[in-house]
């Protein structure tokens, strides 16, 4: 990886310099506490969505998924949910529940300062490039035109490997870039069928494939149909559905 200047801009799009950025998080950051932090922050999030928008979310989640009832949710399902519902699906009026949240009244600075880093964050193919285990590692958001980026991540970070790619929420600095909500790793066909999806939005929107972030873009207008094929539970009913075509055949 290209060595960031210190005095360059900072790579997660904070406007800030490096080394008042995301450069000091090398040393100064706690993974874990930082994590912790902005989960606290995230479920007041789903609380609040849930208290003033009960409607809309579970239109988002029959929208997801159609009917739930016929479906089996594992911790992976319901956090792809979540994802969706705060941070990837509009309320009437514009806005995602989480950057309506981020602006209301009466919240302290600091709980403002991540609910807008949470509301900020945006669903990013990437590839693992190195790894500092229960630290950091470092990616290339091949949605963003290949950009790369250290990443503070304490779980993330002691598990995936060198080329790996998964898609999650990429959320920016300050203090640090870090991963929001649940990652979904890739396999070689899981990922030839994102890219296919991809591609066929980017046709769709009749964008510039080779234009810049032409991905990004792609991945934002199809964030409901990437996380549909990413849900182990309709992957499971997909599945069941083609065998018993087949058994009919």
């Amino acid at each position: 990886m290209t060595q960031i200047g210190r005095n360059a801009p900072c790579p997660c799009e904070s406007g800030r310099k490096y080394k008042r950025c995301c450069g000091a998080a090398r040393t100064e950051i706690d993974p874990r506490a930082l994590s912790h932090g902005d989960m606290a922050v995230g479920d007041r999030i789903q609380q609040w969505a849930y208290a003033h928008h009960p409607d809309e979310m579970d239109a988002a989640l029959r929208e997801l998924v159609g009917d739930p009832r016929r479906l089996v949710f594992g911790d992976t399902d319901v956090q792809l949910l979540a994802s969706w519902q705060l941070n990837d699906r509009e309320l009437p009026g514009g806005g995602t529940p989480a950057q309506r949240y981020a602006e209301l009244d009466g919240l302290t600075d600091p709980e403002r300062a991540v609910a807008r880093r949470i509301a900020s964050a945006h669903l990013a193919l990437l590839r693992v490039r190195s790894t500092e285990p229960s630290r950091a590692i470092e990616i290339e958001d091949v949605t963003r035109d290949c950009a790369r980026a250290r990443v503070v991540s304490h779980d993330v970070s002691s598990y995936v490997h060198t080329n790996d790619m998964f898609v999650g929420h990429l959320m920016p600095g300050p203090p640090a870039m870090s991963l929001w909500g649940p990652m979904a790793m890739l396999d070689r066909r899981t990922g030839r069928e994102l890219i296919d999806l991809l591609d066929e939005r980017i046709a769709l929107l009749g964008l510039d494939p080779y234009g810049d972030h032409a991905l990004g873009v792609a991945m934002r207008s199809a964030a409901l149909e990437v996380t549909r094929m990413l849900m182990p539970a309709l992957r499971r009913g997909s599945r069941r559905s083609w065998r018993r075509a087949a058994r009919a055949a």
